[in-house]
């Protein structure tokens, strides 16, 4: 079985505010993305810290393929995810400057026992978030657009909406 453990300790950008940190990953996975192909996941993360309590993490270049089934002819396929540039911060929840502030849901905690991150659920977050609502393989998105490209929509026309 392969690592999937994505954990950074920050203790030391915490004590240095403002300082920088750069972390390149190859080949790990997500163990709640079973689909993932034998490419895993690849990424680069860049830390800086704000302050004594705020890492934020720029997560550039992810790059994953996943083996996916398609939703119009039901064949399988791979299918790329490809992310330029994401953003999130980590923060002590305990250590906030006001304690009634709740943590957003954008935002994940700095462990404070160790002072260490876990970009796990960020990564998984991030992968989800790149699946189409209709799976397509390759034919069957040429195919959609073949079609596509003899409609035409003009002003306030009625369109033609394709049951399938």
């Amino acid at each position: 079985m392969e690592e999937y453990w994505f954990k950074i300790k920050v203790s030391d950008l915490l004590l240095n505010p403002w300082s920088k940190d750069t972390i390149s990953f190859e080949k790990k996975f997500v163990k709640e993305i079973d689909w993932l192909n034998k490419d895993w996941i690849s990424w680069t993360v860049f830390l800086q810290s704000l302050d004594k309590n705020t890492i934020h993490v720029e997560i550039k270049d992810l790059k994953a393929t996943l083996n996916d089934i398609c939703d119009m002819c039901g064949s399988e396929f791979e299918r790329e995810i490809f992310v330029k540039n994401i953003k999130t911060k980590f923060v002590h929840k305990d250590k906030l400057l006001n304690p009634d502030e709740k943590i957003r849901d954008e935002e994940f905690v700095i462990n404070p026992k160790d002072e260490i991150i876990d970009l796990g659920e960020f990564i998984f977050q991030t992968i989800i978030e790149q699946s189409p609502i209709v799976k397509k393989c390759n034919k069957c998105e040429s195919t959609d657009s073949d079609n596509n490209d003899d409609e035409e929509i003009t002003g306030n026309t009625a369109t033609t909406i394709k049951w399938l």
